[in-house]
């Protein structure tokens, strides 16, 4: 996610009072400022370089030549000059906060955070160095202390609606999305037309499973800023998350008309073409990403989903090569090993095969894992609570649920049912999961469970059926049978059979080493934490 801009670098105000006592250098200096103000900055700079000539101690000259030039985006010299001032008056407060400022822009946030920690021990007004200190940690991924910054902010009543933007930017990054989507909502009260709002927006509503809303937020930042790269992806990534892998492409063929050296869009456009089944066009474009050694772990992983290899071919090696590219950091590494993996598999090499998935897993990043308790879902689900309800259920019968364990042969399955003319697959949907969630059926506790069952009224289960079904039929409403894969529903078994009695469930059942092995030989995205342990 973007973060908000830097806080504007300050012309004059804190301590910047106290005028040259040389007449003549106070006039010089007034004028300079007033056409500082005024936005003349080549009259300005020239004013202070002259009276800078004449006086090199100057500090109300250093101070603004410094900040001016940081103004132009000179940064590295507008630095020399704020360093020159600080030295005459180190704790000078506006000057603090402007070198903070302009250290932040050449991204050496450390030395930043120590300039607006000293400005915090200095000042009674204390929420613009909070501020600096806030962005100096994110920028150091530093989030749950940026966090108490904001807090801060907060607590002192002096909170903006760019605070809530920030604010909601590191709730975002610690994986609070929903309590980042209420401080971004509140920010855009007050700036509803601000595109990078709307694009963290439809980030964090894209994290929650709220495609559609996240679609409309990505379409109005567009609407005002249609040639931003980050939309454009932001749009594609969502577009295929509703399994719309066709709109997806046409948003990152707009990325590419205005980037064509985006590596990022060129391994996504790949993507979307193996999801569409044009295998040799991803191959190409994967191909080359690699033999350029950009977004490498990605390429390789990428090249080797496009066919099924054997010894000696050229793209086999080519990936396998990839695993001696020195200086991999771990996430490429790890995508590499699994590319492996795959390639040594094809090739009937299983040792090599199972070694590289082992080594693959121990360099990927630690996935998030959901547990629930089957069992209290079990208990709360029984036969006598299923009877009792007098909600009658939405009629509908397109729905088809394939469920059971990842890599059991539910896409298969999936295959089967949608090479009917009157039947259609849309992959593995996250909304019934968001549902359920909502619905409290998948609490670990029974009696929280059957708590919130208590709370069920017709109201609340026709709108979550409704809700379930307007994704469903994004792209498929003429089918007679959709197909929702997602394995993970079997977890909702009994909220199905509430919700759309007259659906199909379909369990697929594998043996199990065939299952353990095929899930720690993939990829798995997602929630899916105990892939890592054998």
């Amino acid at each position: 996610m973007r973060a908000n801009p830097a806080l504007p670098i300050e012309i004059s105000g804190g301590d910047v009072t106290r005028l040259a006592a040389n007449p003549l250098i106070r006039t010089a200096l007034n004028a300079a400022i007033t056409a500082h103000k005024a936005g003349e900055l080549d009259t300005a700079e020239a004013r202070y370089r002259k009276i800078l000539k004449g006086a090199p101690q100057e500090f109300d000259a250093l101070t603004l030549l410094g900040t001016l030039l940081c103004q132009r985006k000179a940064f590295h010299k507008g630095l020399e000059y704020l360093r020159m001032a600080l030295r005459l008056r180190p704790q000078s407060l506006n000057l603090l906060l402007n070198t903070g400022l302009c250290l932040q822009e050449l991204e050496r946030n450390n030395e930043a955070l120590e300039v607006f920690e000293k400005g915090l021990s200095l000042s009674t007004n204390a929420a613009v160095f909070l501020r600096g200190k806030a962005t100096a940690l994110h920028k150091l991924q530093r989030f749950a202390e940026a966090l108490e910054c904001f807090k801060s902010i907060e607590g002192n009543g002096a909170n903006t609606a760019a605070d809530d933007i920030n604010h909601g930017l590191i709730l975002y990054e610690l994986g609070k999305f929903d309590e980042s989507l209420v401080r971004l909502t509140r920010a855009s009260g007050a700036d509803p037309a601000n595109p990078a709002l709307l694009y963290n927006t439809g980030r964090c509503l894209l994290k929650l499973g709220e495609l559609e809303r996240a679609t409309s937020a990505f379409d109005s930042a567009l609407e005002i800023s249609p040639n931003d790269s980050k939309t454009l992806m932001a749009r594609a990534e969502t577009a295929r998350a509703m399994n719309d892998s066709t709109s997806a492409l046409l948003s990152i063929e707009r990325v590419l008309a205005l980037e064509s050296e985006n590596s990022l869009a060129q391994g996504f456009n790949a993507t979307l073409l193996l999801d569409l089944g044009r295998q040799t066009e991803a191959a190409e474009i994967f191909r080359g990403l690699a033999k350029r050694k950009q977004q490498i772990g990605e390429a390789l992983f990428g090249l080797s989903q496009c066919k099924t290899y054997s010894v000696g071919d050229a793209d086999g090696d080519l990936i396998l090569n990839g695993l001696a590219i020195p200086q991999l950091d771990a996430e490429n590494l790890s995508l590499a090993q699994f590319a492996a993996s795959k390639v040594y598999d094809d090739c009937g090499m299983y040792d090599e095969a199972f070694l590289a998935a082992a080594e693959a897993r121990r360099l990927k990043p630690a996935l998030q894992q959901n547990d629930y308790n089957l069992e209290a879902i079990g208990q709360a689900f029984n036969r006598p609570f299923l009877q009792s309800l007098p909600f009658a259920g939405n009629t509908s019968r397109q729905p088809v649920f394939v469920v059971g364990m990842p890599r059991s042969g539910t896409s298969l399955v999936e295959q089967i049912i949608a090479s009917h003319p009157d039947a259609y697959g849309v992959g593995e949907l996250e909304d019934l999961l968001r549902i359920g969630k909502g619905l409290g059926a998948m609490d670990n506790d029974p009696a929280s469970i059957t708590r919130k069952m208590s709370s069920w009224n017709d109201e609340a289960l026709e709108q979550a059926a409704a809700n379930y079904l307007r994704a469903l039929l994004r792209n498929s409403s003429r089918a007679t049978r959709v197909v929702d894969k997602m394995p993970h529903n079997f977890m909702l078994i009994g909220l199905i059979s509430i919700l759309f009695p007259r659906a199909k469930i379909v369990h697929v059942r594998r043996n199990a080493a065939d299952t353990c092995l095929s899930i720690y030989l993939n990829n798995l995205k997602g929630t899916h934490g105990y892939a890592n342990d054998l």
